[in-house]
């Protein structure tokens, strides 16, 4: 039993929620970002968001030719990514409908929603 919450605590507490989370969404096809960052005091943590989302039935990205990932669209929150380029590196290059560029880790677009 757990009477303060100390750093050693939220190591072994992060790894369990984050087992059972991915117990419970493989049960249903769903799929999980990790917890984020953890914020604590010695009576209470909070977690920073997770986002789960439906798992797809196709082959994973790592496994794909970056190139082929040029012209896709994906959804993450409230923003919309349109990929422009593979960067050769595991990256590619996505912009955002208002026209903000960033690079996304080809593993990170599996959790977001292919459109």
């Amino acid at each position: 039993m757990i009477s303060k919450i100390d750093k050693a605590n939220i190591s072994s507490l992060r790894a369990e929620l984050e087992t059972a989370i991915r117990n419970v969404c493989e049960k249903h096809g769903l799929r999980a970002s990790s917890l984020g960052s953890i914020s604590y005091t010695d009576s209470y943590f909070t977690t920073g968001k997770i986002t789960v989302s439906v798992k797809r039935n196709e082959a994973p990205l790592s496994t794909v030719e970056p190139n082929s990932l040029v012209g896709q669209r994906y959804k993450m929150g409230q923003r919309t990514f349109t990929v422009t380029s593979s960067n050769g590196d595991g990256t590619v290059t996505a912009r955002t409908n208002r026209g903000a560029s960033y690079r996304i880790r080809i593993d990170q677009l599996e959790s977001m929603i292919k459109l």
